[in-house]
């Protein structure tokens, strides 16, 4: 194998991990002769089109997509609402830019970030953590200068100090690279707390941020669970938690990407039936589609479930299939939706965030009207929630989606680890939030970037961990 480097002018075309960190590139991998790398890239989520993204002028790339579209867990909708059409993501929507470093780099490789660029707004983050049928939330967060009440309600201090000891405790640990070993069942109850506080509030409203069974929640892990509390956690408690949204939906960057191929091949609407390593490489077959590619290289950039059932036809993959087997997922539905049915009756007690304690249960629905205040026609009268456990469902719905999601016990992290000591291993890759602790834009971006460095066209530099 050959070793090239890239011209200036590739350099300038190509958008890889150099732009983001703005930092020099690595050697490229090359075919003898100096014939470009070809890579096959399975799914075009965030993951995969980054990857394409970066590895375009320095490969030749072919994406796999088995949807009609880009875009994956991200779901950009059109919705209307009183005559008024807002993108809204039913998926992955929201970003911060402590939480998500690379990612808004990203964005703003790509015109999207700050918020002067048009691209992106804040909103202020709050929160409501309630039960089903009783008159008074167990907590609402104040929004400062403007919500000022819940701080000198006496019912509300209970959980104002329990939220507040939580978060500060999780962004100690995040601080100090703190194990992920730790579950919210052995964490929780050692925040000198109490039982109303950790197990009837704090760990029901974690459990409204993944698969809102309040009883799984125990097993997963702290670190993880809280990681985007703790990275966005203000110093002055006088300063609100704020999150950020794109204009257009998260689908704007990856279809920004896109626009950008190269030398990427795409195809759309061609779900991958078999993947088999062959003596140049790899076959790629998306037979219904009718379309083959031969590689030599495969990056693996779709879910678990579908990447594993590939994985069986590519023989010497049984230790990855192994660990991949470990990593545990759940499934989940929502719905948008314009009747308030999830948030409480009384409109001073309701946030952006309203977490819903209903038996064993604890799903979340987010008010888009917090979202979007100043959208042209008015904030929307929409709200987006999480149903898989609800015992009654919306009746004006505008869109509903299902997805499986990492659910980030320390088994599955132990499971991440084992099957990245196997990555780019005889050609063979993955990409994905769920191969990092936690699932999400910047995990999913930052597994992109890993793949890309291993292939040599990134740097080798020091990551963020995500």
């Amino acid at each position: 194998m050959s070793t090239s480097t890239p011209s200036p002018a590739d350099q300038g075309r190509r958008r890889t991990l150099a732009a983001l960190v703005a930092t020099a590139g690595a050697p490229l991998l090359a075919r003898g002769g100096g014939a470009r790398r070809r890579v096959g890239v399975v799914g075009a989520g965030m993951a995969g089109v980054a990857c394409a993204w970066m590895l375009d002028g320095a490969c030749d790339v072919v994406l796999f997509e088995a949807a009609s579209s880009i875009g994956g867990n991200v779901q950009t909708i059109d919705v209307e609402v009183g005559g008024q059409v807002y993108p809204i993501d039913i998926g992955a929507q929201y970003f911060h830019p402590a939480a998500y470093p690379n990612y808004v780099a990203l964005l703003a490789q790509l015109g999207l970030y700050p918020p002067s660029t048009g691209g992106s707004h804040d909103f202020p983050a709050s929160i409501t953590q309630f039960n089903a049928g009783q008159p008074r939330p167990g907590f609402v967060s104040p929004v400062l200068p403007g919500r000022v009440w819940p701080i000198a309600a006496d019912w509300n201090r209970a959980g104002l100090a329990a939220f507040e000891i939580c978060f500060a405790a999780a962004k100690l640990r995040e601080q100090h690279d703190a194990s992920y070993d730790l579950t919210l069942g052995v964490w929780l109850p050692r925040l000198g707390l109490t039982t109303e506080q950790w197990q009837g509030m704090l760990l029901p409203w974690c459990a409204s941020l993944y698969n809102g069974d309040i009883e799984a929640a125990m097993g997963i892990s702290a670190r993880a669970a809280l990681v985007f509390a703790a990275k966005t956690f203000p110093d002055k408690l006088t300063e609100p938690i704020v999150y950020y949204v794109l204009e257009q939906g998260m689908i704007e960057p990856l279809r920004r990407m896109a626009a950008q191929f190269t030398t990427v091949d795409l195809h759309t609407g061609a779900p991958v039936s078999a993947v088999t390593r062959t003596a140049g490489g790899f076959r790629i077959d998306a037979s219904g589609a009718g379309v083959s590619a031969q590689v030599d290289d495969v990056v693996f950039a779709s879910s678990g479930g579908p990447t594993l059932q590939l994985l069986a036809g590519i023989s010497g993959t049984a230790a990855q299939r192994a660990a991949l087997g470990r990593i545990a997922f759940f499934d989940t539905q929502m719905m948008l939706h314009t009747d308030p049915v999830y948030v409480p009756s009384e409109p001073r007690y309701a946030s952006f965030l309203n977490s819903e304690v209903d038996g064993g249960y604890c799903e979340a629905s987010m008010a888009m009207a917090a979202v979007y205040p100043d959208a042209p026609g008015g904030a929307p009268a929409v709200w987006k929630s999480w149903v898989t456990h609800r015992t009654s469902l919306p009746t004006q719905v505008l869109a509903s989606a299902s997805f499986r999601h990492l659910l980030s016990t320390p088994q599955s992290i132990h499971a991440q680890q084992a099957l990245l000591k196997r990555q780019g291993e005889a050609g063979v890759w993955f990409a994905g939030g769920y191969t990092q602790p936690y699932d999400s834009q910047e995990s999913a971006l930052v597994s992109a970037m890993n793949v890309a460095t291993g292939l040599g066209v990134a740097p080798r530099l020091g990551l963020p961990r995500a």
